[in-house]
């Protein structure tokens, strides 16, 4: 959190207008408008972003009961957008087999549709409402929710591959990055020219001391949710589903489904752990929306 950034708190008065958005991108819009000095931004009331005027006090900050909500000073020069380009970001890897979280209705923007999830095959998609029978009883339900198989990475070329991934920035949330997609550039020396079109289909931050990190999501990986021995179990495979893949023989001992992406992490990224990258913020490619079900357009 940002010392000039007051969670919980509103500072009322002095409006200039609203617009509706994300709250990365609201003091962005009051740096740029002429006059501008503080903004208050609230989730609860459908992600209005206030734009204020006037000298800005912490004596006018007023005490609310939602922590969704922030009073933050803006500072001219203050750009708080996600940056489009950033360098020598490390990466990390992992497949854990749970349902992304921007495939929750409630991380997304309205006029997203929710990350597919898949049943235990990975190739059905789940969400679909069904009547479960126990002894005589009919009850309501979902299908179980798993991430889908094709949501591993694949190479077009040796310099060019797609895939999927999370992201996360300090103080950010599911809804500021669900299914935005970068370009991410390897620019290690083993990886010149190697480039990879990622769509975010997860938040997770975690305990680190980076405060951004990008994670690509490449079977065979950390499954540090145990989601994986579940999910093909239910479907019945013969096997016991390792925690980590150390080797490129290990990955034939995955379900057949995933095992192309476990390769991708020896062939493709030469399994190299926490290659650096730089990247750039992209439309999202139609190879990637077509396989996760979600795109979000512009953003206001």
């Amino acid at each position: 959190m940002n010392d000039n950034t007051y969670w919980g708190y509103d500072c009322p008065g002095n409006d200039l207008y609203q617009v509706q958005t994300i709250n990365m991108y609201c003091s962005e819009q009051c740096a740029k408008t002429s006059g501008c000095t503080h903004v208050v931004w609230s989730k609860a009331n459908n992600y209005t972003c206030s734009l204020k005027k006037g000298t800005f006090s912490k004596n006018n900050l007023v005490k609310t009961d939602d922590n969704h909500t922030a009073c933050v000073q803006v500072f001219p020069s203050e750009s708080r957008d996600i940056p489009p380009e950033r360098f020598n970001i490390s990466t990390s890897f992992q497949w854990t087999c749970q349902f992304p979280t921007c495939s929750r209705k409630a991380n997304i923007l309205r006029r997203v549709n929710p990350v597919n999830t898949c049943r235990e095959d990975g190739r059905t998609i789940a969400g679909i409402r069904q009547i479960f029978k126990i002894g005589n009883l009919e009850i309501p339900g979902y299908d179980p929710a798993y991430m889908c198989s094709d949501q591993q990475p694949w190479s077009i070329n040796d310099s060019l591959a797609y895939g999927f991934g999370s992201m996360y920035f300090e103080s950010s949330t599911d809804i500021d990055f669900c299914c935005i997609c970068y370009r991410l550039n390897f620019v290690d020396d083993l990886f010149k020219d190697k480039t990879m079109l990622v769509q975010m289909i997860s938040h997770e931050p975690r305990t680190s001391k980076y405060h951004q990190y990008i994670e690509l999501f490449v079977p065979g990986s950390e499954d540090r949710y145990e989601e994986c021995g579940r999910q093909w179990m239910l479907a019945k495979r013969d096997y016991k589903f390792p925690s980590k893949t150390l080797s490129r023989e290990q990955c034939f001992n995955l379900p057949e489904p995933i095992q192309n992406g476990c390769l991708f992490k020896f062939d493709w990224l030469k399994n190299v752990q926490k290659p650096n990258i730089t990247y750039t913020k992209i439309q999202c490619p139609k190879e990637l929306t077509d396989k996760s079900g979600c795109s979000q357009g512009t953003v206001n």
